[in-house]
C-alpha cells in the first residue's frame, strides 16, 4: 500500500513537470528597441516601431558589417491603427516574428498627440505587461521615422545612443514609471525631454560667405544646385535631448530650450553635471575661466505662517576648475570667492529664467512644489490649496539661495599662457 501511494505521488507530481511550453526562442523574436507615437490629421495613431536587424549585424567573424555598408543594423516599421493596440496589430501581420516590448529603451510621442492629450498611449504602456518602465519619455516636433532612421554616432543604434545620453544626467531624463507618477501624484505636472535631430558636424559660415548671401549669391547658389553644377553632401544628422517638453496634467503646453531646461534640471534637483564657463573683467585679470559641477542638491522648503504660503528654494553645488585664460591668480582665496559668486549668479539667472517660465508663461507646476507642500502639510494642502494650486502657483513667490564652493582649482594655479607678471592679486 505504501509503495502505491508513493508510485501515485510521483505520477501526480510529473503532471507539473510541464517543461517551457510557452517559451519563444529568441531567433523568434523581433525585439523592439524605441517606440514612437503620433496622431495623424484624420484622429488615427501612428505607431513607429525602431527593431534591430540580425542580418545586418557584424558577423561572428568580424571584418565588416554584414549586407549594410554605413547603415545602422536596424530597420523602422510604422503602421496605423484607431488605437495603439490595433496599430500593433496590424504590425504583427507585416512581421516574420512575433514583435517583443520588453527591451524599449525610449518612447517617443509626437507633438500632435502630445497636444490632444497623452494619457491614451500611456494606457497602452502601463497595460501591456511587456512595457519596459524604465524606458525613457520623450517628445519631438520631428518626423518620428526619420529620428529613428539617424545616423546612430557611435553607438550602433539610436536607441543605445539616446539610452547613453539620458544615463549621462545632462539633459533632462524622465523615466515612464516617472511620467506616469507625476500624471497621477499630488501637486505636480509631468515634463519630459526633448528629442530632435542635430547635424554631427556644425557648420561655421565664413564671414565672405554670410556677404556673399546678403548680396543675393545665395539665390544663385541654390540655381546651380538644381541644375547639378554643385553636388554637396548633407551633413549627416543623429539624435540628440536638447530642451524639454512642459505638460499641464496629460497635454503638452510649451517647450523649453536647452538652456532653460538646464536651468529646469536645477530646479527639479537632477543636476549631475555640467559646465559654467564665466567671462572675468579686465580689472580683475580678463579672460574666461569654466568650471565643471559636481554635487549639485536643491532644496525647496514651504512654510505655513497665519493663512500665507512661503517656499523658499536653496542651491548647494561644489565645483573644480577645469580651465582658465585669465590673469587671475587662483592661489589667492579672493578670487575663488570672485569665482564662486559669479558661477553662483549665472546658475541662478538659469534657474529663475526657468521658474518664470513654469510659473507665469505655462503655468504648470513641473517640478513639485505643490507635491512638497502636500508631504509637509497634508490636512492644510487637501482643505486650502488642491483644488485652486494652478491658480495659486503662478502668484508664489519663491525666493532663490544659491551656495557655491570651488574646493579645487586643478594641478596648477596660474593660466600657462601668461607671464609670471602678468598675474593679477
Amino acid at each position: 500500500m505504501k509503495k502505491l501511494a508513493v508510485c501515485l505521488l510521483i505520477v501526480i507530481n510529473t503532471l507539473w513537470l510541464t517543461g517551457c511550453w510557452d517559451r519563444m526562442e529568441i531567433n523568434d523574436l523581433a525585439i523592439v528597441t524605441a517606440v514612437g507615437v503620433d496622431k495623424l490629421e484624420d484622429g488615427h495613431i501612428c505607431l513607429t516601431l525602431l527593431i534591430p536587424a540580425p542580418r545586418l549585424f557584424p558577423s561572428a567573424g568580424g571584418g565588416g558589417g554584414g549586407d549594410g555598408g554605413d547603415r545602422a543594423p536596424t530597420i523602422v516599421m510604422s503602421e496605423y491603427g484607431k488605437t495603439i493596440m490595433d496599430a500593433f496589430r496590424r504590425l504583427q501581420e507585416k512581421s516574420s516574428r512575433e514583435i517583443m516590448f520588453s527591451h524599449v529603451r525610449f518612447i517617443v510621442i509626437g507633438e500632435r498627440l502630445a497636444r490632444s492629450g497623452v494619457n491614451e498611449a500611456l494606457d497602452f504602456f502601463s497595460r501591456y505587461r511587456q512595457s519596459n518602465l524604465r524606458a525613457h519619455v520623450l517628445v519631438t516636433q520631428d518626423d518620428i521615422a526619420e529620428l529613428m532612421a539617424g545616423d546612430p554616432g557611435i553607438e550602433r543604434t539610436v536607441s543605445e545612443l539616446i539610452h547613453e545620453e539620458g544615463e549621462m544626467g545632462i539633459s533632462v531624463r524622465i523615466d515612464l514609471k516617472d511620467f506616469i507618477a507625476m500624471l497621477t501624484e499630488e501637486g505636480t505636472n509631468p515634463v519630459a525631454g526633448r528629442l530632435e535631430m542635430v547635424p554631427l558636424v556644425m557648420e561655421h559660415k565664413k564671414k565672405d560667405e554670410e556677404k556673399g548671401e546678403e548680396n543675393g549669391q545665395k539665390k544663385d547658389q541654390e540655381k546651380s544646385q538644381e541644375s547639378g553644377q554643385e553636388n554637396k553632401k548633407k551633413p549627416k544628422k543623429t539624435l540628440s535631448i536638447r530642451g524639454a517638453a512642459i505638460f499641464h496634467k496629460d497635454k503638452l503646453v510649451g517647450w523649453m530650450n536647452d538652456a532653460e531646461a538646464r536651468g529646469l534640471i536645477w530646479l527639479r534637483d537632477e543636476m549631475e553635471q555640467g559646465v559654467i564657463t564665466v567671462a572675468i573683467p579686465e580689472d580683475k585679470g580678463g579672460g574666461k575661466i569654466s568650471v565643471r559641477l559636481k554635487e549639485a542638491k536643491a532644496k525647496f522648503k514651504p512654510q505655513i505662517e497665519g493663512e500665507t504660503l512661503h517656499m523658499s528654494l536653496t542651491i548647494i553645488t561644489q565645483a573644480v576648475v577645469y580651465e582658465s585664460s585669465s590673469k587671475m591668480d587662483l592661489s589667492d582665496p579672493k578670487s575663488i570667492v570672485y569665482i564662486e559668486d559669479a558661477v553662483g549668479d549665472m546658475i541662478q539667472k538659469r534657474v529663475e529664467r526657468a521658474l518664470f517660465l513654469i510659473q507665469k508663461q505655462f503655468r504648470s507646476d513641473t517640478v513639485g512644489f505643490g507635491t512638497a507642500l502636500y508631504r509637509k502639510y497634508p490636512k492644510e494642502w487637501l482643505h486650502a490649496y488642491k483644488d485652486t494650486w494652478d491658480e495659486l502657483f503662478p502668484e508664489l513667490d519663491i525666493p532663490v539661495a544659491l551656495n557655491v564652493r570651488i574646493p579645487r582649482v586643478g594641478f596648477v594655479t596660474k593660466s600657462l599662457t601668461r607671464e609670471e607678471s602678468e598675474f593679477v592679486k
